[in-house]
């Protein structure tokens, strides 16, 4: 099991982990709380106050790994299905209207 941290403000943006930090969609991810800490003492308690204020530490727990072939594949496939939908239903459309018996303006 695989634990990484990241800060976050309360706005949802993420800390970039500079001891003058922006703040991001991404952010900065720590792999483990002790070198998230040594960050934040490196920081030193006016710049912690001033940056860190509103955020909280984020835990993220990877409880099993997911094979990236594996999600490609399905991605992939599922690409492929709806492929193969709209070619379908564009053989249907051409079909129906070669159907259709064409007309002329005596017909009216």
């Amino acid at each position: 099991m695989s634990t990484v941290y990241k800060i976050r403000r309360n706005d949802g943006l993420f800390s970039n982990g500079k001891t003058r930090p922006r703040f991001k969609k991404g952010g900065k991810i720590w792999n483990s709380l002790g070198l998230l800490k040594r960050h934040l003492s490196d920081m030193g308690a006016q710049n912690f106050d001033q940056a860190y204020n509103d955020c909280e530490i984020m835990e993220y727990v990877a409880s099993q790994p997911i094979s990236i072939i594996a999600v490609m594949r399905e991605v992939e496939s599922r690409k492929l299905e709806l492929q193969q939908r709209r070619n379908e239903r564009s053989e249907r459309q051409r079909a129906h209207i070669l159907a259709v018996p064409p007309f002329s303006v005596s017909d009216l």
